[in-house]
């Protein structure tokens, strides 16, 4: 290999949804330029396209203020790591995907240290909460690129050029569904499943929920599933095993499909589950430091990302105490037994054409691979 037309990146992403963006961006840009090498954080996903990983993944999942707290020393040590490993070696730009708390600064660093272009993939959502870390966009990534047109002029208005190229979650949709058209039509079986979420943390908090929640239609003519992201310990999910659940390591997608009704942890999972046009509840629970820091700096009226796109109350939220087996066994029944359902999924199309362009991976990537 030429190392003149080498090009060598350093990606990081810090959780499952991380992983798969960072996974497709990787491979896009192998295929505009045979000459690249991937190095950073990722999980298998990235692995698997070809990334050299200084660390594993799982060891970046913590979600929440306190949480975040009690693993400093780590996040500490591990800036260091990754800034050691610049001095040993060049490179050439650097991905930063999502996961703004460690990712931000991390950029902050890099910038103060060496003249390597940093892109930022994913803004952080700062339209809803911590506005201020706009002020370490503008002095510390050279290009933020967002998931949602309304990010565009939001970053305008505060004097930032932001790239949007689509929200390649549709463009997953539409590849899922041309690979998997047997797979297209809902059993006659009423399916409930649960999403838990894809972080440990967040799981040992959902999960007790879930149970109660299975325990109570354990006599009905119900089917009940639960969706496991790959890489998360099987312990975590041992409870379910003396019930009628299955236990399903597959795509998003995949289970969306088969379910008549989601209960899903709110994040990446809910945007994926109204673009599969399921009907679903919003769910989350944190510890409750994290809870009541969260409600301090939030300025967003709704938690769902859905929601907040829709501008609307579309899906039900369940958030912190209001999450409970008595609240979602009501709002399972009437998104089971209602027209409420249908309006869901009418709200769910408009969503989708909102978000469409075509190949949004691919023009990110000849974006990125392109600028100076």
């Amino acid at each position: 290999m030429n190392k003149k037309n080498k090009t060598n990146i350093f990606i990081l992403a810090g959780e499952p949804s991380g992983d798969m963006h960072g996974a497709n961006l990787m491979k896009k840009m192998k295929q505009e330029k045979n000459e690249i090498c991937f190095m950073g954080i990722g999980g298998e996903k990235m692995l698997s396209a070809g990334l050299t990983s200084l660390i594993s993944m799982n060891k970046l999942s913590v979600m929440g203020f306190w949480e975040v707290v009690k693993q400093l020393s780590f996040f500490i040590k591990l800036e260091k790591l990754i800034l050691k490993e610049f001095q040993k070696q060049s490179f050439d730009k650097i991905v930063l995907i999502d996961y703004p708390g460690f990712n931000l600064r991390l950029a902050k660093k890099i910038k103060q240290n060496f003249n390597i272009p940093v892109f930022f993939y994913i803004s952080p959502q700062i339209w809803a909460w911590k506005e201020s870390r706009i002020q370490t966009i503008k002095q510390f990534v050279d290009e933020i690129i967002v998931l949602f047109p309304f990010e565009i002029n939001w970053y305008k208005e505060r004097g930032v050029l932001a790239r949007f190229f689509g929200h390649p979650i549709v463009n997953n949709w539409q590849i899922y569904n041309k690979e998997n058209t047997q797979n297209a039509e809902k059993t006659k079986t009423k399916t409930i499943g649960f999403f838990p979420g894809s972080r440990e943390q967040e799981i040992k908090k959902h999960i007790p929920i879930f149970l109660d929640t299975i325990k109570t239609y354990e006599n009905k003519n119900i089917k009940f599933i639960i969706s496991k992201v790959s890489g998360l310990s099987a312990s975590l999910f041992e409870p379910f095993k003396s019930l009628n659940v299955d236990i399903v390591e597959d795509s998003s997608f995949g289970i969306f499909k088969q379910c008549s009704v989601a209960i899903v942890s709110s994040g990446t999972a809910t945007l994926e589950c109204a673009i599969s046009k399921t009907p679903f509840i919003a769910v989350y629970k944190m510890s409750t430091i994290s809870w009541f820091i969260t409600k301090l700096f939030f300025t967003k009226q709704y938690a769902c990302i859905v929601n907040i796109l829709l501008k609307t109350n579309a899906v039900p939220e369940l958030l912190q105490n209001q999450m409970n087996a008595k609240n979602i066994i009501f709002n399972i029944n009437i998104l089971l037994l209602s027209n409420e359902r249908k309006k869901q999924i009418a709200k769910f199309e408009k969503l989708e054409n909102t978000l469409k362009q075509k190949d949004a991976y691919l023009n990110t990537a000849k974006f990125i691979l392109q600028s100076k």
